[in-house]
């Protein structure tokens, strides 16, 4: 009894002293191992869950990741890593860093619970069941305490450490004169710091030898303290380019305090986390660039859609008494005007690029001294257009019903459209190669299997026709022709017919024999039939006969009657030339009297 009574005196003066060295200052660094000590074991606050408090032999407290492997007690932990910032919070809002409870070992209790519980939430650890966490007796209500600490931790993971860096910002990064012409000064630089320790050391690159980093009070430093101002101060009579670029630097060094953790040679020992943050320092800095410009101006012609440069436009500069400063033709690169006096000036087109429309704008350009003034002139590109016809090849008739498609060079569809009585016209394609083609012809009218390609520009239209055939429909039909005697109708062979149609051009012509002529596959429609030339002894027919070919096909027979000539005698009394007379009347009558049968037959 007494040995456990004086072992208990020795833990709690062990307990004090470790209080107190916690305290002190954490090193510059982390050491690469440490020697546990022997911890005090601590009852089963929540739960079924006991452990043994961690430390090392110079008196840190330290935290085991992994419940279920044995303790650490004396034995030399080399360094492994930095822990995230969730562990980081845990050992600087945990115990010893701070008092949860204001119990010792309640608060070492619900640090240590709260990292097993962390570390199995985000790393998957299998350090505390249900019974601790949820269904395991409480009686001192230290679960709240560990379940706020561990939430927190969370939340510091997801945010990381704070990120050493420095900073220079103004607002504006071109240097001005002064207004007696003496001197040319920055806008105030603020030089800032985050998690940073000492003084921010300042330094100028590619300045004027006259260049000088100046404090508020305009006293030359090359350092200063986080958060101060400061301006560049260049003398005037130095500058001799029209543009100077330099670049401020600041430098510090970056500090971030993080939690590290130990592990054993043996796996089957405990890592730890050591209460004690140790700082991880870097070198951090930053620069920015500034600008030093006398008068300068910049011109650049530009597409209005694509925003590129534009060659060949006739520019004018005017001043405000209305003088031409200057007249350029535009190239791909801006037009340069330096050493112009200060003020108002206009800027006009005279002549457009070719195939753009020429601008009316009168674009004012203000120029002041110290700075480059950048001005952008827009013209717009005269549209491509594209005009598709589509037409009857026989009649050039307009034709409606096709359907078309239009593609890129990519051949990527770009419109596809039905064509009416009217062309069709596309305008405000990109340049380029496009395939027109024809998807569907009209109804009756045979495809074109044609393509056109075309190559669009601007400003230069042009018109496309299609052409479509009819659609030949082959009808089962024939027209037989014969001559026939009239007084005998016997066929007659010898006279020369034509037969043409409703237009007056010719079908067909022939000198007939005694079998009929035929003509197959005729088409439906009007025709006419006359003879030229009558047979030998005939009279010649001026009868006209118009032949009716239905689309319902069958055959047309028609036949054509001639009259033989009548010879009249010599010497003849006047009785007997009457009897003539009334003989040629009788002929002539007889002659144009022309029967025509039509006959159908079927197929």
């Amino acid at each position: 009894m007494k040995k456990t009574i004086k072992l208990l005196i020795l833990v709690m003066i062990l307990m004090i002293s470790i209080t107190s060295i916690t305290k002190v200052d954490a090193a510059t660094t982390a050491p690469s191992t440490i020697k546990m000590g022997t911890g005090e074991s601590l009852p089963s606050y929540i739960g079924q869950t006991h452990f043994s408090t961690k430390i090392t032999n110079d008196g840190k407290y330290a935290y085991c990741t992994n419940i279920n492997l044995k303790t650490p007690n004396n034995l030399e932990m080399k360094l492994v890593e930095a822990k995230d910032a969730g562990v980081a919070y845990i050992m600087t809002n945990g115990y010893p860093a701070k008092t949860i409870t204001g119990n010792d070992k309640y608060d070492y209790y619900i640090t240590q619970t709260a990292l097993w519980w962390y570390l199995d939430d985000t790393a998957g650890g299998n350090n505390l069941g249900n019974g601790f966490k949820q269904t395991g007796a409480d009686p001192y209500g230290l679960r709240k305490y560990v379940i706020t600490l561990k939430e927190q931790a969370k939340k510091a993971k997801d945010t990381g450490y704070s990120k050493p860096s420095v900073s220079l910002s103004t607002s504006s990064t071109e240097l001005t004169i002064s207004s007696d012409g003496k001197y040319f000064y920055s806008s105030d630089i603020t030089v800032k710091g985050e998690s940073i320790t000492g003084n921010i050391t300042l330094s100028l690159e590619n300045a004027p030898k006259t260049a000088t980093i100046i404090d508020s009070k305009g006293n030359e430093v090359s350092s200063v303290a986080n958060g101060s101002k400061v301006k560049i101060k260049i003398q005037a009579s130095s500058i001799t380019s029209l543009e100077n670029e330099m670049t401020i630097k600041a430098t510090a060094t970056g500090k971030t305090e993080k939690a590290y953790m130990y592990k054993p040679t043996s796996d089957k020992y405990q890592p730890v986390v050591v209460s004690v943050l140790f700082p991880e320092t870097e070198t951090v800095n930053t620069s920015k660039k500034l600008t030093l410009k006398t008068t300068k101006l910049e011109i650049i012609k530009i597409d209005s859609e694509t925003q590129k440069p534009l060659a060949g436009a006739k520019l004018q500069l005017i001043n405000a008494e209305g003088k031409i400063v200057d007249t350029w033709t535009t190239t791909t690169v801006a037009h340069s005007l330096s050493h112009l006096a200060a003020g108002t000036y206009t800027l006009v087109e005279v002549q457009a690029p070719t195939s753009y429309e020429l601008s009316t704008v009168k674009q004012k350009v203000v120029l002041e001294k110290g700075k480059l003034t950048k001005v952008t002139f827009e013209n717009t590109k005269k549209p491509t257009i594209v005009e598709i016809i589509k037409k009857d090849k026989e009649t050039n008739e307009i034709l409606a019903g096709a359907t078309f498609v239009i593609k890129n060079s990519k051949g990527e569809e770009i419109e596809t459209w039905i064509s009416t009585k009217e062309s069709h016209k596309i305008t405000g394609l990109p340049e380029g190669d496009y395939i027109i083609e024809e998807l569907n012809a009209p109804a009756g009218y045979i495809k074109t299997n044609e393509k056109h390609s075309v190559t669009l520009e601007a400003g230069k239209p042009i018109t496309i026709t299609f052409y479509n055939t009819k659609e030949v429909i082959e009808i089962d039909s024939a027209l037989k022709i014969l001559k026939v005697n009239g007084e005998t109708n016997e066929p007659l062979a010898g006279a020369k017919l034509v037969l043409k149609d409703k237009s007056g051009n010719e079908v067909a012509s022939w000198i007939t024999t005694t079998e009929e002529y035929i003509i197959n596959n005729i088409k439906p429609g009007t025709y006419y039939l006359s003879e030229v030339e009558a047979p030998e002894g005939f009279v010649l027919s001026t009868e006209v006969i118009e032949i009716i070919v239905t689309e319902d096909g069958g055959t047309v027979m028609v036949t054509f009657y001639n009259t033989p000539e009548v010879e009249v005698p010599n010497t003849a009394t006047s009785i007997s030339k009457t009897m003539i007379g009334l003989g040629i009347v009788a002929t002539v009558i007889g002659g144009s009297v022309i029967f025509i049968t039509l006959r159908k037959e079927e197929n």
